[in-house]
């Protein structure tokens, strides 16, 4: 690691949300980039290593900061789910599966809410190594309602429910109804005291403005928001992750009316996220991944998608979906490509007008300026291997 080398690009994404940068060099020191130069700028004869991406164009890795790797997506297992024995060993091969998938589609860093003993025998040190997918863990997320504490020392993070979800049968249009605002006031401030951030999961006008006063660090999902609430997230700089697939996959599983009532609530937030962009909102991409209909890895995809549909451009969107949420949660194997950065970036063979739809066949991962031992490119099916206790 500590030889030189040189990597040859075609097109270079530094994730900072600027141009696309054309036919330059990456030199790598000590798995860092020293510098980034044009491809004249190499030694007409160097015994240093030479990598020849100039067919691909190359990223920073992508974040997902709404996970739950302990549950998977589909729908057949609700049945499971209603079995906490059942559950929780069923969980230990879905963590482990679950993120194989996060890391085939360059996802190398998430924010999970999976429950502590979801993990079990797994050796989460081993899981969270940054050559395959660094995680931030909230535990179990809190609900306003009942009375918990938060214990610093286990935490990454802390993820409290405030009023209901959009798929739950106590969300409705009008007034989603709200947790315990006292409780949720003290919440935020035993996190802060304890120097973790809060991320609130909260829709509605009335509901969002009363978190943001409680001084959350994030509000997750934030449907049927108004632009007051837009401003003041503005204004104080509050992350927005807005979790548009959420919306788009009930719809799609949707008949009737609920189908053109989840449409209206995609079109809503579309609009929403279009607005935040204007006004200078600080935004993250997070899927709420092992949802019903949402996939792990491929559905950070799908909204970097969807942030394009609102009016991002496609640097934006990337920065959005790796930067904007690694600096967050303060993963450090995820950041700009620029000097003085580790070299960990994934590689789409083909042109950048072939994104967002080529990250879902990625050429090559590199970590530390070195292809990932942990990528395989068109990878037959298997449980991806772990470490255990």
């Amino acid at each position: 690691m500590g030889n030189k080398k040189y990597i040859k690009v075609g097109r270079l994404i530094d994730g900072s949300g600027g141009a696309v940068q054309k036919d330059r060099v990456l030199v790598v020191q000590e798995g860092k980039i020293d510098k980034i130069v044009s491809p004249e700028a190499i030694p007409g004869q160097t015994s240093a290593e030479i990598i020849d991406l100039s067919h691909c164009s190359i990223m920073p890795p992508l974040m997902d900061c709404s996970v739950n790797l302990a549950r998977s997506s589909s729908i057949d297992d609700r049945s499971i789910r209603e079995n906490k024995a059942a559950e929780q060993k069923k969980a230990q091969t879905d963590i482990a599966r679950h993120i194989h998938f996060c890391h085939t589609h360059g996802v190398l860093g998430v924010a999970d809410f999976t429950e502590a003993d979801q993990y079990g025998a797994l050796d989460k040190q081993r899981l969270g190594s940054d050559d395959i997918v660094t995680i931030k863990t909230a535990g179990e997320v809190i609900a306003t309602q009942a009375d918990n504490r938060v214990e610093g020392d286990t935490l990454d993070y802390l993820k409290i429910r405030y009023s209901p979800g959009i798929t739950s049968p106590e969300f409705t249009d009008t007034s989603p109804n709200a947790g315990n605002n006292e409780q949720l006031v003290r919440l935020v401030s035993s996190a802060s005291s304890a120097g973790l951030k809060t991320v609130v999961a909260v829709n509605g006008e009335r509901c969002v403005a009363e978190a943001i006063a409680a001084g959350c660090d994030a509000v997750e999902q934030g449907f049927l928001m108004n632009p007051n609430n837009l401003e003041e997230m503005a204004q104080r700089q509050i992350m927005w992750i807005p979790t548009l697939i959420m919306a788009k996959t009930a719809q799609e599983l949707a008949t009737g009316d609920r189908e053109k009532h989840f449409k209206r609530l995609l079109d809503e937030q579309l609009a929403q996220l279009q607005q935040a962009r204007t006004l200078g909102v600080p935004v993250a991409v997070g899927t709420g991944a092992g949802n019903d209909g949402i996939i792990h890895g491929e559905a950070v995809v799908e909204e970097i998608k969807l942030f394009i549909k609102a009016g991002y451009s496609l640097v934006e969107a990337l920065r959005a979906a790796s930067f904007n949420g690694a600096q967050f949660f303060n993963i450090e194997s995820i950041g700009l490509l620029e000097s003085g950065q580790s070299a960990n970036f994934i590689v789409s063979r083909g042109m950048v007008q072939q994104l967002p739809r080529k990250l879902s066949y990625l050429e090559n991962i590199f970590c530390n300026g070195a292809p990932s031992s942990n990528y395989r490119k068109n990878p037959v099916k298997t449980v991806h291997k772990v470490g255990v206790r």
